[in-house]
């Protein structure tokens, strides 16, 4: 039995680098953006701590006469703001017994041996993109909301990434025509959606010193958006508007007029499965009614970090001079009566927001 594990398509190190290596296929498969914003970094501990320091403009140095003693500088409101342990996100699979049977029966190499382990390396695969798909549900809860309670098979986990209250708005005049939000897109009600974006852009570059550049929504606020006659006629076309749409180039070339920041679609969903009820649900990864806003890439926001899982310490030798830190995928048997063959992927990931200060949300519908 424990032979077929030592066949060198089912050694740690192997499966290990195989599941590394599909990441980024899985990442572009399934359309994830989280890690373009939120760079993955390695950590050997099993920790994460964030220590903020008071965003906003720089304090300039003072200016001194030669042979003047220096000026002693201060760190202007450090702080640590939350620190916890990086969770680990993991899930497994069993081998069907008689694909077992079959394995440990067929001569290695043959074709039925290839097309079996072809079999079970779709099924790690399969594995891989569930926790990937985990791991981009942590970033945007992060990105998105700046909090989150995590509540499966009996783990409970609440962080709060400590958003400053005032980058988080609900958009909206008070006005003869009620609460104006941005699904008001035609008529003498629609919105000035415009107006509200760049009063918003422009209250966070006074108070960061930095300009936001890009914006991800979902198709529904692009819409809206799109559709809205009042920047259509006020902006673009005038009274030759018609019943013209505006196009998403357009739209951007719009926003770029005024150094606003140009918008990309996130639709994305994961479902999650309850342990109890086994009843699977739909979940979009970014909020149907809300926009990220984001300086420029070289304006560090966070990272994903990546520890090391407790299997790879356990099996650091089999991981044969891979990093531990990363995604981990193991096979083994277990079984007395009827022997199972498993496969199982796990990670310890977790995204660190220390420059959470920097993410604007706008909050643009009501929300459910």
């Amino acid at each position: 039995m424990q032979e077929i594990l030592e066949r060198r398509e089912l050694r740690i190190a192997n499966l290990t680098k195989f599941v590394r290596d599909v990441t980024n296929d899985i990442h572009q498969t399934s359309q994830y953006i989280g890690p373009s914003i939120l760079p993955l970094e390695t950590v050997n501990g099993p920790d994460w701590e964030i220590v903020k320091k008071k965003a906003g403009i720089p304090v300039m140095a003072n200016i001194h006469a030669e042979g003047a003693e220096t000026g002693v500088g201060e760190r202007w409101g450090t702080l640590k703001v939350a620190e916890g342990t990086i969770p680990g996100v993991r899930r497994k699979l069993p081998i069907d017994p008689k694909t077992y049977l079959r394995l440990k029966q067929s001569q290695y190499q043959s074709d039925l041996w290839k097309q079996l382990i072809e079999e079970m390396y779709d099924d790690v695969a399969t594995l891989t993109d569930a926790v990937l798909a985990r791991v981009e549900w942590f970033r945007w809860q992060a990105l998105a909301k700046g909090s989150f309670t995590y509540s499966e098979d009996g783990i409970i986990q609440s962080v709060d990434f400590q958003a400053t209250a005032a980058n988080i708005v609900t958009v909206g005049t008070d006005s003869d025509y009620g609460q104006i939000t941005w699904d008001n897109v035609t008529g003498v009600g629609a919105c000035d959606w415009l107006s509200d974006l760049r009063t918003y852009c422009r209250w966070y570059q006074r108070t960061y010193g930095v300009r936001l550049t890009r914006a991800i929504c979902s198709s529904t606020v692009m819409d809206y958006m799109l559709a809205n006659t009042e920047v259509g006629e006020t902006y673009l076309w005038g009274s030759d508007y018609g019943a013209r749409l505006m196009a998403v180039t357009e739209l951007n070339n719009l926003l770029s007029r005024y150094q606003l920041p140009t918008f990309v679609e996130y639709d994305v969903k994961v479902r999650s499965k309850d342990a109890e009820t086994g009843a699977i649900t739909e979940e979009r990864l970014l909020p149907e009614y809300r926009i990220v806003l984001l300086p420029d890439a070289s304006v560090r926001v966070g990272s994903t970090i990546s520890a090391p899982t407790v299997e790879a310490l356990m099996n650091s030798e089999q991981l044969q001079g891979q990093p531990a830190p990363g995604l981990y995928a193991e096979a083994w048997i277990e079984g007395q009566d009827v022997k199972t063959l498993w496969t199982k992927v796990s990670a310890k990931s977790f995204p660190l927001m220390d420059g959470m200060d920097k993410v604007g949300v706008l909050i643009v519908n009501t929300e459910s």
